[in-house]
């Protein structure tokens, strides 16, 4: 059901994006992240209290979205996103743990993290250079930061664990940070287009936040073996 609705939602998006202006695309985004609560409610996923928040935050993102241009929002809004990445850093952090991995896994974690740090700061920097307001630039300079802890968390739980949950929480975190960089390109450096990966990431993580929440195994986590 959730990958259905996720495909209608990403095809409308599509097409709001392609024919009408940013108020259309912003409103529709709002209604697709309203979709998905809705679900979440239906699926009684309202006992993971944290995934409920973190989805609220998304939402209240979304609505400040709506009037970004206007006054303290262009700073609200990225506090309040900050907020849920937080949220999110902390539903594994106490299961992430320093732990010998061997040589080859090692590697390909530390190409990853460092492909992702040059993804998340080269895109904030080139958005840092193009703002006017100082407190609106650090905001957005300690987002990537946190954008890149996410990242580290997010790979390490899934390295120690290797289950279909640590998984689906790895797909999350990966697809809600593309698309706060597809959107960072889209707005501050003016690529259109990069509004459209912007709302495929931006849906992949909601479905992949809500799976997360809704994913039976959770609880048999077991420590991979060296």
């Amino acid at each position: 059901m959730l990958i259905i609705l996720t495909v209608i939602l990403v095809l409308i998006n599509f097409y709001i994006i392609n024919s009408f202006g940013y108020f259309e695309r912003r409103w529709i985004r709002l209604i697709s992240i309203g979709c998905y609560v809705f679900v979440f409610f239906i699926f009684k996923g309202y006992k993971e209290k944290k995934i409920g928040i973190i989805l609220l935050l998304l939402s209240t993102v979304d609505v400040l979205g709506l009037f970004y241009e206007y006054g303290l929002i262009d700073i609200i809004g990225p506090v309040v996103k900050l907020t849920a990445y937080l949220l999110i850093i902390s539903e594994v952090i106490k299961k992430v743990k320093i732990k010998n991995i061997n040589k080859p896994v090692t590697l390909f974690f530390i190409i990853v993290v460092l492909l992702n740090v040059l993804l998340v700061f080269q895109t904030v920097w080139a958005t840092f250079l193009r703002m006017e307001d100082y407190a609106e630039s650090v905001v957005y300079l300690f987002y990537g930061a946190v954008n890149v802890a996410a990242c580290i968390v997010a790979l390490n739980y899934n390295f120690i664990y290797g289950t279909r949950h640590s998984i689906y929480y790895l797909y999350l975190v990966f697809s809600l940070i593309l698309s706060d960089a597809s959107w960072f390109i889209g707005y501050y450096l003016n690529y259109t287009n990069a509004f459209y990966f912007d709302v495929l990431f931006y849906l992949l993580a909601s479905c992949f936040l809500i799976i997360y929440a809704l994913d039976t195994n959770k609880n048999e986590e077991v420590l991979l073996e060296e």
